[in-house]
């Protein structure tokens, strides 16, 4: 039987520094030898410079506090390909992606239970690995691979690859191409990827050293350091040097005396997460691990969350969860109307059927990620069953055919802390019903920093979020602009103003960007020709808005979108028809525009608003020169917001003078924007300038999350604090 292997679930600890030449590469190449010069060298090829401290020691013992690190399948299979029909596709699949650069040292805890060890007849430990690895069983050491012996520094490099893990076989004409992700097109390079990854074992290990109960395998991955021609910036960093990709710890023994963490457990589990960390359909906790503590970290004057999940192998009925009174040693109390208990909902835009995720590629089973919260729980929950796992995935990575159908619903817990509650550490409980009894309690402990926040109007850090009222009407399922639309959206500026959002979008053109399919302002055909403009819809939208922002907050009001027509009534028969507009630049168009923009300016300077009016597309052009002239004629003190992959500072509307530009006030980017070492550099980016912002669009690609693709509290969880770090003003694009 297994006992262990890649795809169960393991803790995880990253430790970060840059990558560097091999001591070799370096000497050839005349580099000085130290660390230091060595990853200078390589400078340019990886994003960022961070640093994070080794874990701590004594992690790879059995009773170390692992609560914090990342539950995660142990392998590293990071691929965005799906055509595998074969096993030796996997090996390319688990390749190609060149990973964090920064990843230097990968510590993995498994966990697996033994019932009667002297049951145990033999156990043997075969791994497939990039870069070096020692292995420890109950924290004695047991194997080692492409590594030296004796005593290793957290930073000790594995053995150096062959340049025929980054080159292709050359050519005809002598030439050699680098093997990066994208040569996945040429399928001759496939047998390549292969040299990547080194195996060791099967080998015997004594299974004396197995113990009754909780057993831990322990491994800590290194990095190989990389050759001169990495610094060539057509072949780079093109693979990950470390990670794991697949590992089996086998054991003859009679079934049922080891229990493998690959598997949902039958029953119900009550446990708790991470905040931050994404629970899906598929979450279970695997057996070894404890239930654990909900962990909430706070200030003073702010909303902080944990998180627990329950999860049956039968439905879920009247689920229910509360939280009491939570009290401190010194005498403070949190009331528990100060406490709020949510219910996760699976995200509705994300259909669980993309081969592509990587969760696909860890588990073959396509697996939603619960991103909704809801104010009431749900009725019933059914398990589970997933369709169509992938038998080839699951068995390379140890796991059964296909999970156990399973019901699962998180439960978030926020907490508003005072602004006078004393500093301390807070105790509680959560406790969780279902089917009428009580089916699990958790304790929360709650540490209350001694520092109040600031009120939210505030807040140096900032957040622009897109408000859709088209996407209310429709998910809801109510008429656009009905007493029921409205409700949704003064609820969503709610939500909006309670994190101190910064912008308000207003399309004044139809079939823009938003998808909205009529312009905010309805145009009204005149008899002579001329229009009028219905501004109901603008007005109550602004009003909405104010009554859940402070003014002061507001940064940005823009009157944006992407496309040249607008919606047009008459009055005679009732009907909306859609006005192509003339081509921007030209006197019939502005002709048309000035009276509309100018009197949107007006109602902005009635609520006080009218020195934030900024007019915008998303687009990397700048526009047309003559389209810059006559929006800046009709509005000569208004700039531009802009949302591009780069930043700008403005835009020309005279190719004669260089001076002439309109400013760029406000930008939404993905380029640049690295987090850099904050030992050599601090970027501030709360320091910003009110007259030209920088906020970071988060995508693939967005550099400011230097560690963007990485687990998931990297990529979302703390995306404010890498933006602010990388010396981006803020968060943009948020929709």
């Amino acid at each position: 039987m297994t006992a262990l292997s890649a795809g169960a679930l393991w803790r995880k600890h990253y430790t970060l520094f840059p990558p560097r030449l091999s001591l070799s590469a370096a000497r050839s190449a005349g580099i000085p030898t130290d660390a230091a010069s060595r990853a200078k060298a390589l400078s340019r090829r990886y994003l960022g410079g961070l640093r994070t401290p080794p874990p701590p020691k004594g992690w790879t013992a059995v009773d170390f506090d692992d609560s914090s690190w990342l539950l995660e399948a142990g392998a590293e299979f990071t691929t965005g390909d799906t055509r595998m029909p074969g096993s030796a596709d996997l090996v390319y699949a688990r390749g190609t992606d060149p990973g964090v650069k920064e990843a230097g040292l990968i510590c993995l805890r498994g966990r697996f239970v033994v019932k009667d060890p002297s049951a145990v007849r033999s156990l043997s430990l075969a791994l497939t690995y990039r870069g070096g690895f020692v292995a420890y069983l109950n924290g004695e050491e047991v194997a080692r691979g492409s590594l030296p012996s004796g005593r290793l520094d957290y930073d000790a490099p594995a053995e150096p690859y062959d340049l025929d893990a980054f080159l292709a076989p050359a050519d005809a004409k002598g030439n050699r191409k680098s093997l990066h992700w994208w040569t996945h097109k040429n399928k001759k390079f496939l047998p390549y990827w292969a040299r990547r990854e080194r195996h060791f074992g099967p080998a015997v290990i004594d299974p004396r050293r197995l113990r009754k109960g909780v057993n831990v395998l322990a491994l800590e991955l290194h990095r190989s350091d990389y050759p001169a021609c990495c610094r060539n910036r057509k072949v780079g960093l093109c693979f990950a040097s470390v990670g794991l990709s697949e590992l089996f710890l086998r054991a003859r023994a009679p079934v049922g005396s080891i229990v493998a963490p690959t598997d949902r457990p039958e029953g119900l589990q009550v446990w708790a997460v991470p905040a931050w960390e994404s629970v899906r359909e598929d979450s279970f906790l695997p057996p070894g691990e404890s239930p654990g503590t909900i962990e909430i970290i706070a200030v003073r004057n702010g909303a902080f969350a944990g998180q627990a999940v329950v999860a049956s192998t039968s439905p879920i009925d009247r689920l229910s969860a509360s939280v009491g009174e939570l009290t401190s040693d010194a005498g403070g109390r949190i009331p528990p109307a100060a406490v709020k208990v949510r219910f996760g909902a699976l995200n509705p835009t994300q259909p669980g059927t993309s081969r592509g995720s990587r969760r696909w590629r860890l588990t073959g089973v396509h697996a939603r990620r619960f991103d909704a919260l809801l104010e009431q729980p749900p009725a019933r929950v059914e398990p589970v069953r997933f369709a169509k796992p992938s038998r080839l995935i699951r068995e390379s990575m140890g796991l059964p055919p296909a999970p156990r159908p399973a019901a699962v619903v998180p439960i978030y817990i926020t907490v508003n802390v005072p602004a006078d509650a004393p500093a301390g550490l807070y105790r509680g409980t959560l406790t969780v019903s279902a089917g009428g009894g009580v089916a699990g309690a958790l304790p929360i402990r709650l540490s209350v920093a001694e520092w109040t926040l600031p009120e939210v109007k505030d807040y140096v850090s900032l957040i622009n979020i897109y408000q859709s009222p088209e996407t209310l009407a429709r998910y809801y399922k109510v008429a656009p602009w009905s007493q029921e639309h409205w409700r949704l959206i003064q609820r969503s500026m709610r939500l909006m103003g309670q994190i101190g959002n910064i912008g308000l979008f207003f399309p004044l053109l139809a079939e823009s960007q938003f998808g909205n399919p009529d312009s905010m302002v309805v145009w009204i055909r005149r008899p002579d020709a001329g229009y009028d403009y219905d501004f109901k819809v603008f007005d109550r939208y602004l009003q909405s808005a104010l009554k859940y922002h402070d003014r002061l907050r507001f940064l940005a009001v823009c009157a944006y979108g992407r496309g040249a027509a607008v919606t047009v009534l008459d009055p005679a028969s009732g009907k909306k028809t859609l006005m192509p507009l003339p081509e921007y630049g030209t006197p019939e168009c502005e002709k048309l525009l000035r009276p509309l923009l100018l009197a949107v300016r007006r109602r902005l300077e009635a609520k006080g608003l009218g020195n934030l009016m900024l007019l915008g597309l998303p687009a990397d052009r700048a526009p047309n020169w003559k389209c810059v002239a006559m929006f800046h004629r009709i509005l000569p003190t208004v700039a531009w917001a802009r949302e591009s992959h780069f930043d700008a500072r403005g835009y020309r509307y005279d190719p004669k003078d260089r001076r002439a530009v309109v400013p760029v006030a406000y930008n939404s980017i993905v380029w640049g924007g690295a987090v850099p070492d904050p030992a050599a550099k601090r970027l501030y980016g709360w320091r910003y300038d009110p007259k030209h912002l920088i906020m970071t669009f988060n995508r693939a690609g967005a550099s400011a999350l230097n560690l963007h693709g990485f687990p998931p509290p990297w990529s979302y969880r703390i995306w404010m604090e890498t933006t602010l770090a990388g010396g981006r003003n803020g968060n943009g694009r948020v929709g």
